[in-house]
């Protein structure tokens, strides 16, 4: 007995000096491994100057000892990189990655690789520049300009013609008031007047200015019309606003109606603060929206009554001078009460004319100030959606089809109002990629990430698909958490982006948001939250409202066909292990 303990104490201390030693030569390599960094060295692009990267080209690297190779790049002012991909490993110890350049803005960038060997990582940068051309379609920016032409011309006819039609109103009505005051004296006194009394009449006219009245008279009607376009304008966009509103309140209504599992307590709290927000925003911009329509209206009120004001200002001048020419003949209408009627009706006769030619040029200006403001919007048209018309785009020399003519990822519109040169793609001072959630940029409809979804690249390999809409033929941001990930893309000409994320996602919830940025990094407009649960084989989105308490969520769904695999490897494992015992005690029994 004693012989067995002492061997036994021996084979302990034999293996306690065994697992001492092995953890001093673990420990030490482990400390060497963080001093010395495997070698590693870009073959394409070259280290050894700044090159310029266009269309499609394959980033090659050497790295001793990796297990992995991930992609980003760098604005050189930037606090945050862009993530674009993971490397793959094809002889020895080189990595590569395919980079289609042209799904990133022009620009200097640090283009880094980041490499995981036995669980370190380092870092190893060089200095690019991506510079795709940007071709401007000729062709069509032609056409804008003969359609630009063609408007300005419809615009200068419009105008040409209200000016004739208020210089002809101008010359009936004082024709028409000339005549009136000539009239009156012969009317009274029975005899022609003379040419002094006659050249005092009229000048007594020219002393009430009837032209200016006529020409502020048409300025009112115009007025009228473009306030009341206007105005429609403003009554159209609230009803929209309204109808977002009601479908935004009906969707945080059902929202509310449900009772998440403490898993996705945090998606619906990040999903109903979004709705929120994005509810405050609208019923804000539908305020703004009130206030402006009963300004318009209000001014609407006041030119309309201008107008009416006028109207009778000229007729007050009508009755003003024939009083004046009654007086020249020198004798009171009272003496002659048989010209009395006589005269209110030659007054009255003239005014009837002069308010007809008035309602004549309102006619002729509702028709042409409205044909006028029809080609104002042909002018103001902003075919790329940039925030520039193409008129302005044409003169400061941007494309009018891009919204992003220097291809830098920030909208022309944007860098104008920011300071910066839309037709140079050098980045600002310093580039900080602002949080979504806790940006104060509004929320657009103009973007959305539509779909969160899982493809098989090949029958080992599966990748995060990410679709989403934008505004046509422009770059995105792309934020995504728990990671935090910065990713960029370009939106095609229809509107939409597809992203492939290769980098593995931890298991659980993620959201996702696509914004437009300004040169500082700074969110200008961002979509509204989108939640989806990754699993090892899967990814689910959570949309709610999904979860009536009657209804499975997507991780139980997801889960429950976990545990049936589970379960099905439990219980084949047992009858295998059945049949192993069952057989091993046969040939037992055999040998026995």
């Amino acid at each position: 007995m004693k012989n067995t303990f002492k061997k036994l104490a021996v084979l302990i201390l034999l293996v306690s000096f065994f697992a001492f030693f092995s953890f001093v030569i673990f420990y030490n390599k482990a400390n060497s491994f963080d001093e010395i960094k495997p070698e590693s060295k870009f073959i394409f692009p070259e280290q050894k100057q700044k090159q310029t990267l266009q269309k499609q080209e394959i980033i090659k690297i050497e790295a001793k000892e990796a297990n992995q190779v991930e992609f980003y790049i760098n604005k050189p002012q930037s606090l945050t990189p862009v993530y674009l991909g993971a490397g793959i490993k094809t002889e020895g110890n080189t990595w590569t990655f395919p980079l289609n350049s042209e799904s990133v803005p022009n620009g200097d960038y640090y283009l880094k690789a980041e490499i995981t060997s036995q669980d370190k990582k380092h870092e190893k940068e060089i200095l690019i520049e991506i510079k795709n051309e940007q071709k401007k379609e000729i062709a069509k920016q032609e056409e804008i300009k003969k359609s630009l032409k063609q408007e300005k011309a419809k615009i200068a006819n419009q105008e040409k013609e209200i000016k004739e039609n208020e210089n002809e109103t101008t010359k009936i009505v004082l024709e028409a008031t000339k005549a009136l005051v000539a009239e009156m004296p012969k009317i009274i006194s029975g005899q022609e007047p003379t040419k002094e009394i006659i050249a005092q009449n009229y000048k007594k006219i020219e002393n009430e200015k009837i032209p200016d009245k006529i020409e502020e008279f048409v300025k009112k009607n115009q007025e009228e019309i473009i306030k009341g376009i206007d105005l429609k304008k403003k009554e159209n966009e609230k009803e929209k606003i309204k109808n977002t509103i009601d479908l935004l309140q009906k969707e945080y209504e059902e929202i509310s109606k449900n009772k998440p599992k403490d898993l996705f307590l945090e998606v619906f709290s990040s999903v109903k603060e979004d709705k929120e927000k994005n509810i405050k925003e609208k019923e804000e911009m539908l305020r703004t929206m009130d206030k402006e329509i009963k300004l318009f209206s209000e001014k609407l009120s006041g030119i309309r009554t201008g107008k009416e004001q006028i109207k009778k200002q000229i007729k007050n001048i009508l009755s003003k001078t024939a009083e004046t020419a009654i007086e020249t003949a020198g004798i009171s209408i009272k003496e002659k009460l048989e010209t009395e009627n006589i005269v209110q009706e030659k007054l009255q006769d003239t005014q009837n004319k002069v308010e007809e030619q008035l309602e004549k040029i309102e006619k002729i200006v509702l028709e042409k100030e409205t044909a006028k403001q029809e080609a104002q919007i042909g002018v103001a048209k902003d075919s790329d959606n940039d925030g520039i018309s193409d008129e302005e785009e044409i003169k400061i020399g941007t494309d009018p089809f891009n919204p992003d003519s220097d291809g830098d990822g920030y909208l022309d519109g944007i860098e104008i109002e920011g300071g910066f040169d839309p037709l140079n793609s050098s980045p600002a001072d310093k580039v900080i990629y602002e949080l979504p959630e806790k940006s104060k940029a509004r929320i657009s409809e103009n973007y959305q990430i539509k779909k969160v979804e899982m493809i098989d690249i090949s029958p080992k390999e599966k990748k995060i698909k990410i679709e989403g809409k934008g505004i046509p033929n422009s770059f995105v941001t792309i934020y995504l958490y728990s990671e935090p990930l910065v990713l960029t893309t370009k939106v095609d000409a229809q509107g939409n982006f597809v992203y492939i994320l290769d980098k593995p996602l931890t298991e659980g919830v993620h959201r996702v948001y696509v914004a437009i940025t300004n040169n500082e990094g700074k969110i200008k407009e961002r979509s509204e939250v989108f939640n989806f649960l990754k699993t090892p084989v899967a990814v689910a989105a959570i949309v709610p409202p999904v979860f009536p308490e009657d209804t499975a969520s997507p991780a139980e769904r997801l889960y429950g066909v976990y545990t049936l695999l589970i379960a099905s490897i439990v219980v084949v494992s047992l009858i295998l292990s059945l049949i192993i015992i069952d057989i091993l005690n046969r040939r037992k029994r055999k040998i026995d």
